[in-house]
């Protein structure tokens, strides 16, 4: 309904780029003259532009004031009140603030702000300009230890260029001292970009370089927009200040893509950024083999030790003795089934002995574990389900969700307080269901006085917010209900 106020505005007769495009700096205070902007998406081919308001108030006060102007280039607007921008296309530009990603939280990455000084940044400055470009492609760039070839997205180890440059060595032993964990690097990539320029989405190769990737920035401020490479319409956009140090790490560095937007301003927190010159340092490490660690993106996403040992392990040598401690079904997923029409499908993903599978008979229920040994309880009851990791489940998405977590705050009745939100916390596991031709994992305290052994379970627990934080990652998800029961955490999650 176009005369339903929202904050976004559709905008017709008008681009951002283009052969005809009016410029980012036009529209930004065009429009932001009646209030924060956080959003400009352009659709070049089509002619027209969707502006996202912070308040729909705002969208209701430019709506009404340009409709029909001629102020940008001359140009007689269009102005309607339109749904929420689609994911950018490759013939589209946007110019998102950094306010609306403030909620995505990227493990691995960290933003280290002023990491040299002021001087230190105009001296580097200096040294750089001091060394030859090359222009091979769209911007100037050195090269440093090894030549990165772009053709093939790596370097000749058989030709290196010789040591580093002097002066990155300040730059060099503040990144040991920050992080003495990584390994120095040995090639250094200088960019120049000036105003308007960017470089596309991309993953460092891997398997080429090590397990981080550091940029230093010099000169001006920028945004630089990170995509997950298993759903680009997930995105932050951070800022990065002059003399600031992005590090690069795990996730960050393996499962999310790294750029910079083609474009002439930026917007963090509701304020336009004019771009001027920035040089930017690249630091890596080159594999040359022997002692240097190579990732990968399935070695990042396979689970730690610590996971195999204390959750997958402990589960799998629990299950019987945990099934028969887990008998009646919570009243408020029980409420949440029960709710739901007759024939609806439904996934209980974690399903652990299947107590929940049986509640709604009218429902079509399916449960998954990665736990076999529960699964076979599940079985044993006529339950349908299969094997497979939460973290990858081959299932159509759609619906609702009904998601149940320990939580840091324990109730009054609760005997339990947690000091750290990954813990340790104690399976004491009756012997008479132990089995003895299973190995007893190294952790195990055996208690033959009481007939029981002690496993270490590893639990994280949910502060209050968290877990609504990380459903806000999603596109399409919204946290229609929060509730409390015997110190978890239960969300109603609804797609939208």
């Amino acid at each position: 309904n176009p005369e339903l106020p929202t904050r976004y505005l559709y905008v017709a007769n008008c681009t951002v780029g283009g052969t005809y495009g009016v410029g980012e700096q036009a529209i930004l205070s065009a429009f932001g003259a009646f209030g924060s902007v956080t959003d400009v998406y352009s659709q070049d081919d089509k002619g027209y532009i969707l502006v996202t308001f912070e308040e729909v108030a705002a969208a209701a006060r430019a709506r009404e004031a340009m409709s029909g102007r001629d102020d940008l280039s001359g140009r007689k607007l269009f102005v309607q009140f339109s749904d929420e921008a689609p994911p950018p296309s490759s013939l589209s530009t946007s110019l998102s603030c950094t306010s609306t990603t403030a909620q995505v939280v990227i493990p691995g990455l960290s933003i280290i702000e002023g990491f040299v000084s002021p001087a230190e940044e105009a001296a580097l400055i200096r040294a750089v300009d001091a060394q030859p470009f090359e222009e091979s492609i769209q911007r100037r760039v050195q090269h440093y230890g090894f030549a990165f070839r772009y053709d093939t997205r790596d370097v000749d180890i058989q030709s290196p260029l010789g040591p580093m440059p002097g002066f990155c060595t300040s730059v060099v032993a503040t990144l040991a001292a920050v992080r003495p964990d990584i390994a120095p690097p040995n090639q250094i990539t200088v960019n120049e970009y000036v105003a308007g320029q960017g470089i596309a989405p991309h993953v460092d190769t891997p398997g080429v370089f090590t397990e981080y990737i550091a940029s230093l920035s010099l000169g001006c401020d920028i945004v630089m927009d990170f995509r997950l490479v298993s759903n680009p319409q997930i995105v932050k956009h951070v800022h990065l200040k002059r003399g600031s140090m992005c590090l690069m790490v795990g996730e960050a560095r393996y499962l999310w893509k790294h750029g910079i937007a083609y474009r002439k301003h930026d917007l963090v927190q509701g304020i336009v950024l004019e771009r001027g010159r920035r040089l930017s340092l690249t630091l890596r490490r080159v594999v040359l083999g022997g002692c240097d660690d190579v990732q990968t993106v399935e070695s990042v996403q396979k689970p730690s030790a610590v996971e195999l040992e204390h959750v997958h392990g402990v589960y799998d040598s629990i299950a019987s003795h945990f099934s028969h401690t887990r008998h009646h079904p919570w009243p408020l997923v029980a409420t949440f089934l029960g709710a739901l029409a007759p024939g609806s499908l439904v996934a209980d993903v974690g399903c652990g002995n299947g107590k929940y599978l049986g509640v709604n008979n009218q429902l079509m229920m399916i449960g998954s574990d990665r736990s076999i040994p529960l699964l076979t309880v599940c079985a044993k009851r006529a339950h349908e389900v299969f094997g497979c990791d939460g973290l990858a489940v081959p299932l159509r998405t759609g619906g609702q969700i009904y998601l149940v977590a320990w939580a840091f705050e324990q109730d009054e009745l609760s005997k339990r307080k947690f000091e750290s939100q990954d813990v340790m916390v104690e399976w004491k596991l009756q012997q008479k269901y132990i089995d003895v031709n299973e190995p007893v994992p190294a952790h195990v305290q055996m208690d033959n006085d009481r007939k029981w052994a002690v496993y270490q379970r590893y639990c994280h627990v949910y502060k209050d917010l968290e877990l609504e934080m990380l459903v806000r990652q999603v596109p399409g998800l919204v946290v229609a209900k929060v509730e409390m029961m015997r110190s978890n955490w239960c969300l109603t999650i609804q797609r939208v």
